[in-house]
């Protein structure tokens, strides 16, 4: 009827997908990914052919697509929970490279801060080492997650704040050199890298 004719194309278009899917993997030198899904399907084809072949009377056996099923089921538990164990690997390598990274940053005796560029152009800043804490006699803390004019307004309608964007989208390095004045007195002065 409709219904079986219907789930006839669905399994059609679904099979075709993932076997499209499946080569386009292996072809682009992803043979880890693509070994279990090209099996699944090579399973999934021999419990069809076996059913198509019983039916149509070819030979007496028993029908194996629900088997096929379960067998596909395991190769993508096994294929999935690899993926899983390695996306895993590679986050706790990430979270170590991201400690050395951080420890570098605070022992450094140059004042550092931290910027992260999103889609909108803002730039939100999202740390500082304690050189920075100590060169401008500020907790840094306070401004993390502001932009970098609500954090810093005095750098609001610089030249400042479109050299860091640069810097974080193109990875232009900028030097500067800033003095700062209160009452007309020279309150600190800076060399300032952007990269």
């Amino acid at each position: 009827g409709p219904i079986t004719s219907f789930q006839n194309v669905a399994v059609l278009f679904v099979g075709g997908y993932m076997l499209w899917n499946g080569v386009s993997l292996y072809r682009n030198k992803r043979q880890k990914r693509a070994k279990p899904m090209l099996l699944a399907m090579f399973v999934f084809a021999v419990g069809v052919l076996n059913d198509a072949a019983v039916s149509m009377g070819l030979y007496v056996s028993i029908y194996l697509v629900e088997y096929a099923y379960i067998g596909i089921l395991f190769l993508m538990t096994y294929s999935l929970s690899g993926e899983v164990l390695e996306a895993e690997v590679t986050r706790d390598a990430l979270r170590e490279s991201e400690a050395r990274f951080r420890s570098i940053i605070e022992a450094s005796p140059m004042g550092m801060h931290m910027y992260r560029l999103e889609a909108n152009g803002r730039l939100i800043f999202t740390g500082a080492n304690s050189a920075a804490d100590k060169m401008l006699g500020v907790n840094h803390q306070v401004f993390v997650g502001k932009t970098i004019e609500e954090a810093f307004p005095s750098l609001a309608g610089t030249e400042v704040v479109e050299r860091y964007r640069q810097a974080c989208a193109q990875g232009e390095s900028w030097y500067s050199e800033q003095i700062d004045y209160t009452d007309e007195q020279i309150r600190g002065a800076y060399e300032v890298h952007a990269f």
